[in-house]
C-alpha cells in the first residue's frame, strides 16, 4: 500500500505499507478529506527502485497529488479503479475546472475499472478505452447464520458521520418509526465531525432511544448487523 504519511503519525511503519510524501486535510462538498502534498520526483523514482513493482492499482486516481506523479513516472501497468459518484451540482463548476489534470492521469492508466456507471459519469466524455465493472463486494464473514438472536424493531447505520452519509436523515425517520413502535430503537456505529451536532440534534427532538457508539471494530460490527431487523444507509450522494 502506498500512501501519504497521515497527519500527526509517529507510530511504526505497517507492515508491506510505503510512505510517500504527506497528509493534509481539505474541505470539500458535505466531507472532509485528505489529499497528499506533492513531492520530489527523485523520491518516486526510489521508491520504484526498492519496490520493483509489477503493476499498480490507483484507488481515485484523481485524488491530488501523489497518484498523478505515480501514473506519470510508473514503470509498470497501472489500473485506475472509480468509485465515487459526483453530486450534479459539482459536476459544472468542478470537474471542468480540473478536465486538464484528470485527462493526463486518464492518459497514463492502461486499464480502467469501476464500481458502477454513476462513478464514471463525470469523466466519461474524457474516456476512449473499455471500462471494466468490478461492483464492490462483501465479505461472507457478515453473513448470518441464522441463529443469532435478533433484537425487535432494530435499525441500524454504520458509516462516517459527515453530511453526505445521511445520519441525520435516518433520524428524522426514526422519530416517525418511534412514535408508532415506542420500543423501536437505532443504533448509530460511526464517528466524524458531526457526530456532537447529531447527538444533539436527536435530544433537542427528544429522541431517547438512539445509542450513538462512536467506532467500532469489524467483530462489533458484525455482532450488529446480524443482530439488528433493518441495516439503513441514507447517504445522500
Amino acid at each position: 500500500i502506498i500512501t501519504p504519511k497521515p497527519r500527526d503519525y509517529d507510530g511504526e511503519k505497517p507492515k508491506d505499507v510505503y510512505f510517500i510524501g504527506q497528509s493534509v486535510k481539505m474541505r470539500a462538498q458535505a466531507s472532509t478529506v485528505d489529499i497528499s502534498t506533492p513531492v520530489e520526483n527523485e523520491e518516486i523514482e526510489e521508491m520504484f527502485r526498492e519496490l520493483q513493482l509489477d503493476v499498480i492499482h490507483f484507488h481515485e486516481a484523481f485524488v491530488p497529488f501523489i497518484p498523478r506523479q505515480i501514473v506519470l513516472q510508473a514503470p509498470c501497468p497501472t489500473v485506475g479503479t472509480l468509485h465515487a459518484a459526483v453530486p450534479e451540482t459539482l459536476l459544472g463548476r468542478s470537474v471542468a475546472s480540473i478536465r486538464p489534470y484528470m485527462r493526463s492521469v486518464l492518459a497514463g492508466l492502461d486499464a480502467i475499472t469501476a464500481v458502477s456507471p454513476a462513478a464514471t459519469s463525470h469523466v466519461m466524455d474524457m474516456l476512449d478505452q473499455e471500462i471494466n465493472y468490478i461492483p464492490n463486494g462483501i465479505s461472507d464473514s457478515y453473513k448470518s447464520t441464522g441463529s443469532q438472536k435478533r433484537d425487535p424493531a432494530t435499525i441500524l447505520f454504520i458509516g462516517r458521520l459527515e453530511k453526505r452519509k445521511g445520519a441525520k436523515y435516518l433520524i428524522d425517520a426514526f422519530e416517525l418509526v418511534a412514535e408508532k413502535i415506542p420500543n423501536a430503537k437505532c443504533v448509530i456505529a460511526g464517528d466524524g465531525q458531526l457526530r456532537k451536532t447529531l447527538e444533539r440534534y436527536a435530544k433537542d427532538r427528544g429522541i431517547d432511544n438512539i445509542d450513538f457508539l462512536g467506532f467500532v471494530s469489524d467483530e462489533k460490527k458484525k455482532e450488529l448487523l446480524k443482530s439488528c431487523t433493518v441495516y439503513c444507509s441514507p447517504a445522500i450522494y
